[in-house]
């Protein structure tokens, strides 16, 4: 559900921009309040410290259709991973298929790889031999990137335990995509999501260059470099500094296509995300809350993305001013389902009211796109403000 957007002052917190939406609107359940300037900026950022390489903004971070709308207007490029999210950009105005979209998953259905060959996409990414049989039986007309496997344990997300074609395998199956007439035009590699380590970047990059020469060998026409993504608001001045020494230190980069594949350093710093208290208990000490949103929710993130919530309150503007800020009590705080299992922190909070409201910050990146609506709660379908401060 998209509401209308809302100029506000760049001074003011997003706690005040909690309160003015509450008390305008009546708010009673979950919002989130997304920031289009702060995308404004991230894209500017990413210019200015990476201009060679092509930002394709990995959608299963956060398929926010205002902000894909927003992108789309700023000429941006998508990382797509299933049909439904080629339909998604297709349906929101993309244009120039080819040039504009990647369909960056090595393992993927016949079906949607069927559909994304009738649609005009153009480059898919594969790391294994049943992936290239795929690619033949449904899609001959793509062109491909291998996906390396690149080793990092300092990533939240190590996808390198999943995906990536290892030092010892490379050889073997761009012999066999040769044999099978697969048009191969460049290699891609994913360092993890939300690495810590920089130097990756360079690892990933020669590794790379090693299958470039590989492949040149075998009469392949190779051109195009992805090097995924794997960045934060932490890390990307030092990532952005390894990458682009990295690359121009070695003149065989100089002419190739260059593209990444950022997600979380688009849409993490976005969202705002806001949720109600709807139950409260005292026992002993301990003051209990139950939230209206849920570790099945947008609180997902807790357990698949290793998130660290900061839990902020909002005093709800349209109850009483009678609380006291002062006084820390022991607090549990739930999730709205069921389920027992459904506690989202243990913490320090003062005493709070039915009708107040928990904010979290930096809550854009694998929040509401892993949410289901469990328990037949409405944990999916939030509305969100858009705001340009």
């Amino acid at each position: 559900m998209i509401k209308e957007i809302i100029n506000k002052d760049n001074k003011q917190v997003m706690n005040e921009v909690a309160k003015d939406l509450i008390r305008k609107y009546k708010i009673d359940d979950s919002f989130y309040i997304a920031d289009l300037k702060i995308l404004e900026n991230k894209i500017n950022n990413w210019k200015e410290l990476l201009p060679r390489i092509e930002p394709f903004y990995a959608i299963k971070c956060n398929p926010n259709r205002g902000i894909i709308k927003y992108m789309i207007e700023k000429g941006l490029n998508f990382d797509c991973a299933s049909m439904n999210e080629l339909k998604l950009v297709l349906e929101l105005g993309v244009k120039n298929i080819e040039d504009k979209i990647i369909y960056s998953h090595p393992v993927k259905k016949r079906k949607d790889l069927k559909y994304a060959n009738d649609i005009g996409v153009k480059y898919t990414t594969f790391d294994s031999l049943s992936e290239l049989y795929k690619i033949i039986e449904t899609s001959s007309n793509m062109k491909c990137l291998i996906r390396l496997h690149v080793n990092n344990p300092s990533a939240r997300i190590q996808l390198g335990l999943k995906y990536g074609v290892h030092k010892d395998e490379y050889k073997s199956l761009l012999d066999k995509a040769r044999e099978l007439n697969i048009e191969i035009v460049g290699c891609s590699f994913h360092v993890g999501s939300a690495s810590n380590d920089p130097t990756v970047f360079f690892n990933g990059i020669s590794y790379a260059k090693e299958v470039f020469l590989y492949c040149n060998n075998l009469g392949y026409n190779m051109n195009i470099l992805d090097i995924g993504g794997g960045f934060t608001k932490e890390n990307f001045l030092d990532c952005a500094k390894v990458i682009d020494q990295t690359l121009k230190e070695d003149k065989f980069w100089k002419n190739k296509k260059l593209i990444a594949e950022p997600g979380r350093y688009f849409a993490e710093e976005i969202f705002t995300f806001v949720s109600p208290i709807i139950g409260s208990r005292k026992r002993q000490e301990r003051n209990e809350y139950w939230l209206s949103d849920s570790l099945y929710g947008s609180y997902n993130c807790i357990i698949y993305d290793d998130q660290i919530p900061t839990y902020e309150i909002v005093r709800n503007p349209l109850l009483d001013n009678n609380f006291d800020d002062k006084i820390l009590y022991e607090t549990t705080l739930f999730g709205s389902t069921c389920d027992s299992l459904d506690k989202l922190a243990t913490i320090k909070l003062p005493e709070l009211r039915n009708g107040d409201f928990i904010l979290n910050n930096r809550f854009g990146a694998y929040t509401i796109a892993g949410a289901t609506d469990f328990n037949g709660i409405n944990l999916t379908n939030i509305p969100i403000y858009y705001i340009n401060s």
